[in-house]
């Protein structure tokens, strides 16, 4: 009689053991799964700064990284569903979900060793930083639960003939719901003809230890509000196609206080002379459009883009910007 009750108090604890184990499993994998969902939709908006990463890293090209950086939201996602849903864990989703981890934590390693500790790798998205030692915890954590993860309560077996729909709609998702600019937008000049910009009202750059002479030469001048985030971006992308291509010398121009300004280069990872020009005649000059880049020669305007203008495929064309649109 002894023997039997202890053989029924060891099988209770043993179900409810189970019955935590298996609570906790599940805990788990929607935390696990939530996190590759969350990050990958974080990504999506706004997309630009994990583009934007993977280019000034030398990654990606202007061309390429809208793509990549699209499929890579998609797999996250898709992993995601699959280990929330418990859909083929052990067969594809565990080792898929453990290398993609691996390669984002090769790729913050790689991030901290050529932009420094500050370096901002974008993991998730734009709205919520971690800094690289934050990201490897996060990752370090999620290849942990990953390792102890185990198959139970309901299982998914889900064969490559319903698989491959999700594959499908996670892949189209992140390209339909933020669409990449395929075409190369112009912002052809009114007339045709290059037209004369009056920058000698124009202060000199703060800081500047020589006297600028924006009427000489080429310049690019960079028209930005400091609260703008698409000023931002194209401020990121000046500065990329600074350290890639041999471009004119370009000067940002503010209508905002210096500490102001000095916040939006340093989240802009950019460092170019800026002007501080309170008239209001900068809204003339833009007419009031911000973000509003100038290409000028001797004074003269040969180009302009905005914020939606000033897409990839037009960065590229920074190559060679005399080539492209000086008459």
């Amino acid at each position: 009689m002894r023997d039997g009750f202890f053989i029924a108090l060891y099988g209770a604890g043993y179900r409810m053991r189970e019955h935590w184990v298996s609570i906790l499993n599940w805990a788990l994998r929607i935390l696990v799964g939530g996190v590759f969902i969350a990050s990958g939709i974080l990504k999506l908006y706004p997309i630009e700064p994990f583009e934007l990463t993977l280019i000034d890293l030398g990654i990606f090209s202007w061309s390429y990284s809208p793509f990549i950086s699209r499929l890579i939201i998609s797999a996250e996602i898709f992993l995601g569903i699959l280990i929330v849903g418990n859909i083929n864990y052990n067969s594809f989703a565990l080792k898929a979900a453990i290398l993609l981890l691996i390669i984002f934590s090769v790729f913050i390693v790689y991030l901290v060793l050529v932009g420094g500790s500050e370096a901002d790798c974008g993991c998730m998205g734009g709205y919520v930083r971690l800094s690289p030692g934050e990201s490897l915890l996060k990752n370090g954590f999620l290849l942990v639960a990953l390792i102890f993860l185990r198959d139970r309560g309901l299982k998914l077996r889900l064969s490559w003939k319903w698989m491959l729909p999700l594959l499908l709609i996670t892949c189209a998702a992140p390209f339909i719901l933020n669409p990449v600019q395929i075409g190369s937008q112009h912002h052809h000049l009114t007339n045709e003809e290059p037209y004369k910009i009056n920058v000698s009202s124009l202060p000199q750059p703060t800081d500047s230890d020589k006297l600028v002479d924006l009427t000489s030469g080429e310049k690019i001048l960079a028209f930005f509000l400091v609260e703008c985030p698409h000023c931002k971006y194209a401020a990121h992308k000046l500065s990329i196609a600074h350290k890639q291509y041999d471009i004119p010398e370009v000067f940002f121009v503010f209508k905002s206080d210096k500490l102001a300004v000095e916040e939006f280069l340093k989240d802009s990872k950019s460092d170019f002379p800026y002007i501080i020009f309170k008239d209001q005649q900068i809204f003339k000059m833009t007419s009031g459009i911000f973000p509003t880049v100038l290409y000028l020669n001797d004074g003269l305007v040969y180009h302009q883009w905005t914020g939606e203008t000033l897409s990839n495929l037009e960065m590229e064309k920074f190559s060679d910007l005399r080539g492209h649109y000086l008459r």
